[in-house]
């Protein structure tokens, strides 16, 4: 019996639909708009406005024109293109932190992104292959550093690229994350990579995106995830433009310029920034992470986390370790009464001179950021106090010698004149 041609073009379609479907890319992005927007039924966009939308995401968008955009892309720019960025200049947010991560080769999107995160999510109908993406990235880069350095006086966007770098080091290779003006990129060319280092790629994923949507909500940052799916043999062969074409800034106009911010007096000045922020590549939480800057405001004395005390005091100031200070007690209906306590245990420093001579350095303080300079001062406060009162017994000898009155035996036999 043959099958009649009604079959056969229903299965063709079945098979058209299942192979559409699946060559799609799907994109979940995170901010204060899009918390405040609540879920919304996804859209599908092209790749031109899914480039629109993140150079939007990013602060680039002076790099890319809408040409001939119409409703539809302008009613898309502004459903996830985040926050507008104000009239004169301003800062979009408080935080102008943000990190874009593109994940190939995912079949099933949804067993990395976790369920009811509240990611505002929209798809990329026919979406470009890897080498495409990691061309976006690369130029979003050289766009990113050829901007003014944005001002951070108060250390809000230093402090989230060190929470993005360290939740992202666990899903890619730390060498292949890099933060430019505040922006961290990180480009998962496979999934195959991650579970070469850390076996289950997509729990491993998963577990990653919702840590860092976590912080994302408590730090104020954006975050956009781009899951693409395998690459085929259709979309490997499209144009080198599938993004299409951009203007990009000289290579050799790529150094950041300086921006003067009017000086807050009441703030710490604001560190020297730089293009690329290096984060430690070690996954033991007992190693040392090196940090560029100083520590600065009011810490408090315990962390409930033992990463959030490394984030929090950079690790104690390289002078201690954070320990577990006091277990945290928990009640019988399974809330805790108080939660972990986890502080800095600061390690003097020993320095052995040329000479012979050992030089030993103390530290206290929340995060181990304070010299002790407790014998210092007391030799120098008790030797300023032993010479004034050396100088005063001295002045005070003095005054009362000068005041005594002359003995008598010096003015006797001296008369006045003899008057005539």
């Amino acid at each position: 019996m043959k099958p009649s041609w009604g079959f056969i073009l229903s299965l063709l379609y079945c098979a058209a639909s299942a192979a559409s479907s699946s060559d799609i890319g799907r994109v979940y992005v995170w901010d204060s708009t899009t918390k405040a927007a609540g879920k919304q039924l996804p859209s599908s966009v092209n790749p031109e406005t899914a480039r629109l939308i993140f150079a939007q995401r990013l602060g680039l968008s002076q790099f890319h024109n809408l040409k001939n955009a119409n409703e539809e892309v302008i009613h898309q720019l502004n459903q996830y293109g985040g926050a507008p960025q104000q009239l004169f200049g301003g800062a979009r947010e408080s935080n102008n932190a943000h990190a874009i991560i593109i994940v190939e080769g995912v079949e099933n999107a949804e067993e990395i992104i976790p369920v009811s995160s509240g990611y505002s999510e929209f798809s990329i109908t026919n979406p470009p292959p890897a080498s495409s993406n990691a061309r976006l990235l690369e130029d979003f880069m050289l766009q990113a550093d050829s901007l003014p350095e944005v001002p951070d006086p108060l250390l809000t966007n230093y402090n989230s690229d060190l929470v993005i770098g360290e939740e992202l080091r666990v899903a890619g290779q730390p060498s292949s994350i890099s933060t430019h003006n505040h922006i961290t990129f990180l480009h998962i060319e496979s999934l195959e990579t991650v579970a070469k280092t850390y076996g289950q790629a997509t729990s491993v994923l998963q577990t990653t995106f919702q840590a860092l949507l976590q912080q994302a909500e408590r730090v104020g940052f954006s975050l956009t995830i781009v899951i693409m799916p395998p690459s085929t043999s259709i979309n490997t062969k499209r144009s080198a433009n599938s993004y299409d074409v951009y203007p990009l800034p000289s290579r050799a106009q790529n150094q950041p310029r300086r921006q003067n911010p009017e000086a807050i007096l009441s703030s710490p000045a604001a560190p020297e920034a730089s293009s690329n922020v290096n984060f430690s590549t070690s996954l033991d939480t007992n190693s040392p992470h090196v940090y560029a800057k100083p520590v600065l405001g009011i810490l408090p004395s315990c962390f409930d986390s033992l990463s959030a005390c490394q984030i929090s005091t950079h690790n104690c100031s390289s002078h201690g370790q954070c320990q577990l200070a006091r277990k945290g007690e928990q009640r019988a209906g399974g809330k805790g009464k108080y939660n972990d306590c986890y502080s800095c245990a600061c390690k003097p420093t020993v320095v052995n001179n040329g000479d012979g001579t050992v030089k030993t350095t103390h530290y206290g303080g929340p995060a181990c950021q304070k010299k002790d300079v407790v014998a210092p001062f007391w030799l120098f406060a008790g030797s300023t106090v032993v010479l004034v009162f050396l100088v005063s017994s001295g002045i005070g000898m003095l005054y009362s010698m000068g005041s005594e009155e002359l003995p008598s035996v010096i003015g006797a036999g001296v008369s006045g004149p003899t008057r005539k």
